[in-house]
């Protein structure tokens, strides 16, 4: 019955919600590339890159989430998502790890592991553990797509866990808020 007072949004307004909830949680990923630094003195040299993965990461955690509940919205969610990278990098000047060509690449290989993504969730019977353990999964997908794969335990490893648990708690909360038009 309380599904029946939600306000529904597309696409659009779910790829917005996501970038904002992302925007709004800035600081934390800030303060969690720091401290990862801080442990890793070798990380500092590649901090800017580790704040666009970050950021990109958050968002793929919203993806992945909204994927279990409403899969067919997905495809065009993730390309409004895109469309705010590339303009970023267009903004920049270009040099950021979001140019149209990569995001290309990012899109169609995000939707081929989604259904991966998507066939683990159902194989574990819906349970929240499951399900965390999926959305870092996906996490972990996505950086192997921009060019680094984190070595079980290593410290980009645990960084990565952590950063997932915290926006798998956020966008579950948060997406449930409302009911989403399939497209």
């Amino acid at each position: 019955m309380k599904n029946l007072f939600k306000k529904k949004i597309g696409a659009y307004e779910v790829a917005v919600l996501i970038s904002m909830t992302v925007s709004d949680e800035i600081s934390y990923i800030e303060k969690h590339v720091e401290n990862y630094c801080k442990k890793e003195s070798r990380l500092l040299k590649h901090k800017a890159k580790m704040l666009d993965e970050a950021q990109w990461l958050a968002d793929a955690c919203g993806i992945a989430i909204l994927a279990v509940q409403y899969p067919d919205i997905v495809p065009d969610v993730i390309k409004q998502l895109m469309k705010v990278y590339i303009s970023i990098d267009e903004h920049n000047g270009g040099g950021t790890m979001f140019s149209s060509d990569k995001m290309e690449d990012v899109f169609q290989s995000l939707l081929g592991y989604l259904q991966e993504f998507l066939k683990g969730v159902d194989e574990g019977g819906g349970k929240d553990s499951f399900a965390r353990g999926q959305v870092y999964l996906c996490d972990v997908y996505n950086l192997k797509i921009f060019g680094g794969y984190p070595k079980p335990g290593s410290v980009i490893d645990n960084y990565t866990r952590e950063l997932s648990d915290h926006f798998f708690i956020l966008f579950d909360k948060k997406l449930s808020t409302f009911k989403i038009k399939n497209s």
